[in-house]
């Protein structure tokens, strides 16, 4: 099972979002998008706030399987 490591940007005040999923980052931004009418997490406030077409979507790493990301946190932390 993949993970892969996203971020998310809003291209008005540059603040960056950083997620993790199983899915593919567009699918995840996708249920990010859909959900922003909850204001639940910070990201959905933002989204609602600023629109999503005002934000973009970047892969900064995909992870064959959970023990590879939290190898790779390890060494960053």
């Amino acid at each position: 099972m993949k993970f892969s490591v996203y971020q998310i940007t809003n291209n008005i005040n540059k603040k960056k979002y950083i997620g993790i999923t199983r899915k593919l980052p567009i699918n995840r931004f996708k249920e990010h998008k859909r959900c922003a009418k909850y204001r639940k997490y910070p990201i959905q406030r933002a989204l609602f706030k600023y629109g999503h077409t005002n934000f973009t979507l970047k892969t900064l790493a995909v992870y064959a399987d959970k023990q590879g990301y939290y190898s790779n946190q390890a060494i960053v932390s």
